[in-house]
C-alpha cells in the first residue's frame, strides 16, 4: 500500500508512468503469495490510487490483468467486469419488464395498472403499445 501511495505522487503527471507503477503493483501483488481477499482488496486500493484516465491505457492493463491471471490461475472481478456485469443486469431488467409490458397490453391490461405493476411510467408505457 506505501509503493502504491508513491508511485501514487511520483506519477501524478505522467499517465504513462502511472500505468506503468500500476502494472508492476498488479505484478507484486499477484506473486507475493497473498489470499484472494488480499488480492482483491489491495486491487481496489491500487484502482483509486493510480486511477488511468485514458482508456487505452485501461485496455491495456486489463489485457495485462487478464494475462497474469491466467497464468496464477487466480479468478478475480475487476473493477471493469464489475461494471459490465452491472450493466448487463440492468439492461436485462429493463428488457424483461419490456417484454412483460408488451404482454399485458395484447392481454387488455389497462396502461395505468401496468405502470403501477412495473414500475414504469404511462408515457413509456404509451411509447410500447405504439
Amino acid at each position: 500500500m506505501t509503493l502504491a501511495v508513491k508511485y501514487a505522487l511520483d506519477s501524478k503527471n505522467d499517465e504513462e508512468v502511472r500505468y506503468k507503477f500500476k502494472r508492476k503493483l498488479m505484478r507484486l501483488m499477484f506473486n507475493r503469495g497473498y489470499s484472494h481477499k488480499e488480492i482483491e482488496n489491495l486491487f481496489r486500493f491500487i484502482e483509486i490510487m493510480l486511477e488511468l484516465s485514458s482508456r487505452d491505457l485501461k485496455e491495456k492493463l486489463y489485457i495485462e490483468l487478464k494475462k497474469i491471471v491466467k497464468e496464477k490461475s487466480i479468478m478475480i472481478i475487476t473493477n471493469f467486469e464489475e461494471i459490465a456485469m452491472e450493466k448487463g443486469m440492468k439492461k436485462g431488467k429493463i428488457e424483461g419488464k419490456i417484454e412483460i409490458v408488451k404482454k399485458a397490453l395484447k392481454k387488455g391490461y389497462a396502461i395505468e395498472e401496468i405502470a403501477d405493476l412495473t414500475g414504469m411510467s404511462v408515457e413509456e408505457i404509451k411509447k410500447l403499445s405504439e
